[in-house]
């Protein structure tokens, strides 16, 4: 029995073909799929592509950024590939799966985006994640933006003098004021490649920092608020680049959130929740061995 996963995100994708043993077949790395980047079609196209690419398989799970906006994703995915064992998800759900099998749990993502993913029984559930002109509390691009944003006060002499003027200069080799074109260009990557300055600048103690940290830190209790109002103690998976260089975040969550909350950092890629899922489709247990199994083939390949 041959099976697929997809780890699609906005910038790139990770694809295999796998058996029920968590022996990977084929492995295939390519451009992000997020159709509010590329637009819904053009995903859907992208991604039946590498699936025909990928061989014939008895089910698929693709977990896919921004999807869950898009209601016939699903459909149009099982007419494109001809697979009835289909299934597409927000890639939230597999970072919940790599680490506790199907199962319920939640996620919480955040980099240069950020949002939160619950799956309870059969209910699925996003708390945040509404993309950068909507949400995005919390996120690597807001940290960087109000970073940003402080130099740019304190130039004006709206705002206090903070140590993030001189780390963004160093950055960018000018001053923030002289460096606007640059952000503009650059969007929101670039401006989430400056979140590094607010830890940098808290950790030596710039006020303007750490109120810019302790915004939006705030930003991502509340979006674990309403899942412990509604379910009580929960296991929550954290992901991400924010939270992988820069613990002191998530620690601070984790202080700031109910105590019988659990914590746990991936070990595994979010490619392996998504073969778990797969092998639900199937009726077949993701177990640990299985998990175990299929990393390690992605550590020989490469991974």
């Amino acid at each position: 029995m041959n099976l697929i996963a997809i780890d699609a995100g906005g910038t790139k994708t990770e694809a295999l073909l796998f058996n029920e043993q968590g022996t990977v077949l084929r492995r295939e790395l390519g451009e992000g799929m997020n159709p509010l980047n590329i637009g819904f079609d053009t995903a859907c196209t992208r991604c039946a592509e590498l699936i025909r690419r990928l061989g014939p398989a008895d089910a698929v799970y693709c977990g896919i950024a921004g999807i869950q906006y898009f209601d016939e994703a699903e459909q149009t995915l099982r007419r494109m590939t001809g697979i009835e064992k289909l299934k597409v998800e927000a890639d939230g759900m597999m970072l919940i799966s790599a680490e506790l099998g199907h199962a319920d749990g939640a996620s919480m993502i955040c980099g240069t985006g950020s949002g939160m993913y619950v799956r309870m029984g059969d209910a699925v559930r996003t708390v945040g994640g509404w993309g950068w002109l909507i949400g995005g509390g919390g996120s690597g691009y807001l940290l960087g933006l109000r970073a940003v944003q402080a130099a740019i006060d304190e130039a004006d002499g709206t705002g206090e003098k903070t140590m993030l003027s001189d780390l963004i200069a160093a950055r960018c080799g000018e001053r923030a004021e002289k460096h606007i074109a640059a952000f503009y260009q650059g969007g929101r990557p670039y401006f989430a490649s400056f979140a590094s300055t607010v830890f940098e600048a808290r950790a030596a103690g710039d006020a303007a920092a750490q109120r810019i940290f302790d915004r939006s830190i705030g930003e991502l209790v509340k979006l674990v608020q309403p899942i412990y109002r509604d379910y009580g103690a929960f296991t929550l998976v954290l992901n991400g680049g924010i939270f992988a260089h820069y613990p002191e975040y998530a620690e601070e969550l984790k202080r700031l959130t109910p105590p019988d909350i659990r914590y746990i950092f991936p070990k595994r890629p979010p490619v392996c929740g998504a073969a778990v899922e797969a092998m639900h489709l199937m009726g077949l247990h993701g177990d640990e061995a299985f998990r175990s199994r299929l990393t390690q083939n992605l550590e020989h390949a490469g991974q």
